[in-house]
Order: C-alpha cells, then structure tokens, then sequence
C-alpha cells in the first residue's frame, strides 16, 4: 500500500472516529448538566419542603402562645405574616407565608344534622349566608340549595324539597351517591346538586362559600373572629352595616372583647339579641397554611388544628400539601 493511500485510510477513520465521539461528548455532557438540574431541583424542593413544614410549626407556636381567655384578630395568630416578617433573617433563601384562620368564627356546616334531626339554627345561618348579595342567588336557588346540602350529610334517602338524594346522582354523566354522612372535606361541596365551582371558591373578585363553613368546630360562632358575612348570618335582625360596625369596633385594640356581650356596646346594636347558645369569643380550631417559594418553585402545607381548651397542647386533625 502506498504512502498516500494509508494517509487517506488514517484520515477516513480519525473522522469516523470524531463522528462517534463528538455526539457521545455532547450526549455524556447533556446527561452530566440534567442530573446536576435534577439534583439542585431536589435540592430546592426539599429545602422549600421543610421551609413550609417550620412556617406550619411557626403558626402553631403563635397559636400556643396565646394566653388570654379569648381570641381576637389583633392577636399574633392572627397576624402571622406579620410576626413572621419579624424573623425574616432566619430565612436563609426565598420567601414563607404563613396564614392562620379561625375555623370556630365559621358556620359548622356539619352541625346541620345533630342526633339525626336537622339543626334548624345552623340552617337558618346558612341561607342567611347564601341570600347575601355576593352569592347572586334567588330566593328559591338558596332554600334548594340548603336541602340539597341537607340531604347529602343525612343517613336516609328521603329526598327534601329541591334536594337530591342518590337518585339524581346516579343519572348524571358521572353518576355517584349522595354520601348520607358526614363531610370529611369541605371541598365534597362541589358534589352536591347546585354548588358550582364559582359559588364554593368565588369568582372576579368575590368570596366564595368555602371562605365562611367549616366541617370543624363545636359548633359555636366565635364573634371576635367571624368574616362579616358570618355576623350578618347570626340574626334576622343583622344587617351589613351592623356586621360593619361590629368588625371595625373589634379590630379597635382599645376596645374590650374579653365579654361576650361586648356587642351591646357596638354602634346600632344594643337591642340585638344575638342566641347565646350560638355564640363565643373562644376557639379552639384553626386552619394553619404555610406557603413557601424560590424563584418559580413552590411548596405549600396546610393542617387543620385543635387547640386544647387550657392553651398547652395542640392536636393535628387534617393535613395536605403540595407544590
């Protein structure tokens, strides 16, 4: 074989040769960079996972520190955010937001079957909540929707005026039964005949039925914490302006919240008699979310809690989370 020609044999196979081995570099190289992606991501997402779990452990320390004998939302629990941008420091990288709402200042939607009988007091909360003008409901839409509701959390399949029992679920595209229990999850709403989506988490700008029931609770409305649409919801005698003038009297830290007739003293209110059975300026259910964020990522838990009567112990009853 002559010079030229095995010169033209070397050059042929070094190009094959970069031919294979250029594409492995650039494939070796592309695996190399996404596990180095993949391990930082992790990296983040369990750093924003434990970021969010301390936000939740933070919202039940301000929770136990409360030592009054009632709550009110000018205390630290209701202020997280606040409390929390005051341990901004201890944060090392992204940002944690931590909200804490007072399940007892909500209507206890399960109460309404107590001892299989229709709670006539939470019923009457209920369609006073869903007659305000944010829902947009006729009155006719609003007495079909509570039996509806009443007929889903019932034991028996007796159908109540406008309400459905397993019979009209089973006709839908996606048929199922009515539950005849219990909810364990508010968010089952959305399976009963007449909650939309836009009525249970609200819409352009409006509040939605989620933001004012609860399945926790004893079924008492603590006045010092309650939305105005819950006020409102008390008395056939409640009117906005009064549940106006009540919130703006309690979030005044001069005023005193520590009796439950504090409202007598309020603007326009001293011949409302709200029921003292339905009433209190205690809790002891809490919804504790934390949410924690770097740059486009996201991590969030959200629990509810039950604190003990005597402030010293705090019980986990639901818990979630999620990016």
């Amino acid at each position: 074989m002559d010079r030229n020609k095995a010169r033209g044999i070397a050059l042929i196979v070094v190009i094959m040769a970069i031919s294979v081995i250029v594409p492995t570099v650039i494939y070796f190289n592309r695996i190399t960079r996404a596990e180095y992606y993949d391990s930082a991501n992790t990296a983040d997402n369990v750093y924003l996972y434990y970021l969010a779990r301390s936000g939740f452990n933070l919202g039940q320390a301000l929770l136990l520190y409360q030592k009054k004998g009632y709550d009110t939302l000018t205390d630290s629990w209701a202020k997280a955010d606040e409390e929390l941008g005051k341990k901004e420091k201890l944060i090392a990288s992204g940002e944690l937001r931590v909200q804490i709402e007072d399940e007892s200042g909500k209507i206890p939607l399960n109460k309404i079957i107590s001892a299989g009988r229709i709670n006539e007091t939470v019923v009457n909360m209920l369609k006073r909540l869903l007659s305000q003008p944010e829902f947009g409901l006729t009155p006719m839409g609003v007495e079909d929707i509570v039996a509806a509701i009443i007929d889903w959390i019932d034991n028996n399949e007796d159908v109540s005026p406008g309400g459905a029992e397993s019979l009209y679920y089973a006709k839908l595209p996606v048929p199922y039964e009515a539950k005849n229990a219990p909810l364990d999850d508010l968010s089952e709403l959305l399976m009963v005949k007449g909650i939309t989506p836009e009525l249970f988490y609200g819409r352009n700008g409006r509040p939605g039925l989620s933001d004012y029931l609860s399945i926790r609770g004893s079924g008492w409305i603590n006045i010092n914490t309650a939305p105005v649409q819950v006020l409102q919801s008390l008395s056939d005698d409640m009117t906005r302006d009064l549940a106006n003038e009540m919130d703006l009297y309690r979030k005044n830290e001069a005023n005193d919240l520590s009796s439950i007739n504090w409202y007598k003293n309020v603007k326009g209110m001293s011949q409302i008699n709200l029921n003292r059975d339905l009433i209190d300026i205690k809790s002891d259910v809490y919804k504790i979310k934390a949410t924690a964020t770097l740059n486009t990522m996201k991590y969030w838990v959200e629990g509810v809690v039950k604190r003990d009567r005597k402030g010293k112990k705090i019980t986990i009853l639901s818990w979630k989370g999620g990016k």
